[in-house]
């Protein structure tokens, strides 16, 4: 079991690795979403899933594709890389669907 953890915690730091060069390459979010996008990612290295899940969907909800990414990303891999089930509604998955492409 302790293999599957380590693994798991692996995965979701190489995840969160492709994500910050997303944002890099495609540049940082503006105004009071960097603020919360910034947050977000120091929350999620420090595998704090809960809280990073909290302030991503908050900010893939004001529209940015980067947040909207990786909210998505935490919602369809939550099981097998971070050890839970991030649960989102069909109206708030469409919205991020329609952020994530907006790059």
């Amino acid at each position: 079991m302790q293999h599957v953890a380590w693994a798991g915690a692996l995965a979701a730091s190489l995840l969160g690795s492709a994500v910050r060069a997303q944002v890099a390459a495609a540049g940082a979010p503006t105004g009071v979403a960097a603020g919360t996008f910034e947050a977000a990612m120091v929350e999620y290295e420090r595998c704090h899933w809960s809280e990073a899940w909290e302030l991503l969907a908050r900010t893939a909800d004001g529209g940015d594709p980067q947040a909207a990414r990786l909210a998505l990303d935490m919602h369809r891999f939550g099981p097998s890389l971070f050890g839970r089930t991030f649960s989102v509604g069909e109206a708030r998955l469409a919205a991020w669907k329609e952020s994530s492409r907006a790059d």
